[in-house]
C-alpha cells in the first residue's frame, strides 16, 4: 500500500497490513475511494477499515472530505466497502489550556466540536457531521459560528456538543 500511496515516509501507520489502512489526506490521491474499492472486490475482506486523521482548516483535508469522502459515502455501493473512522487531528502546540494550531485559533475551535461530536455519535453520524461541517467551512462560514449553529449540523447534539 505505500507503493500505492507514495513514497513518503509515515511515522505511525502499518502500511502493511492487510485488513487496516491508516492514512493522512496529504498521502491520498483524487482516487483513493475508488482504489479501495477495487482492492476490496479483489481480496477476501469484504470492507476495509480506513483511518483518515484531519485538520477542520487543513485545504487538503477539505477538500478530500467534500470531494472524494462526500461522494464516497453518499453512494451506497462504495460506502460499504470501507468503514470510514474519521479522527480529528491537528498540527497543535500549546501548554495547559492554551493551544496553537497551523491553520489558525479557528481551526482549534473546529478539531474540538469535531473531537467532541465523534465523542457522541455514532461512526456514520458522524462521518455525515464532518462532511457537512466542512462543505459548510469551504462555502465560507468559520468553525466559531457554525459551532454556534450547531442545530443543523448535528439535531438534538447540538447541546451536548457545545456543553463538551
Amino acid at each position: 500500500l505505500a507503493q500505492v500511496f507514495g513514497s513518503r515516509q509515515h511515522s505511525g501507520p502499518d502500511w502493511e497490513s492487510t485488513s487496516a489502512v491508516t492514512v493522512s489526506a496529504l498521502a491520498l490521491s483524487n482516487s483513493m475511494a475508488r482504489l479501495l474499492g477495487l482492492l476490496a472486490l479483489a481480496s477476501s475482506v469484504a470492507a476495509f477499515d480506513v483511518t483518515l486523521y484531519y485538520e477542520t482548516n487543513c485545504p487538503y483535508c477539505k477538500g478530500l472530505i467534500t470531494d472524494e469522502l462526500a461522494r464516497t459515502l453518499a453512494d451506497p455501493a462504495w460506502a460499504a466497502l470501507i468503514n470510514l473512522n474519521m479522527i480529528p487531528y491537528g498540527n497543535a502546540m500549546g501548554s495547559g489550556a492554551a493551544c496553537s494550531c497551523q491553520h489558525g485559533p479557528d481551526e482549534c475551535k473546529g478539531n474540538k466540536i469535531h473531537a467532541c461530536a465523534k465523542k457522541l455519535m455514532d461512526q456514520k453520524a458522524f462521518n455525515q457531521f464532518v462532511v457537512a461541517f466542512e462543505q459548510q467551512l469551504v462555502a465560507g462560514q468559520t468553525s466559531v459560528a457554525l459551532g454556534q449553529n450547531l442545530a443543523s449540523l448535528a439535531p438534538g447534539q447540538a447541546a451536548a456538543i457545545t456543553a463538551c
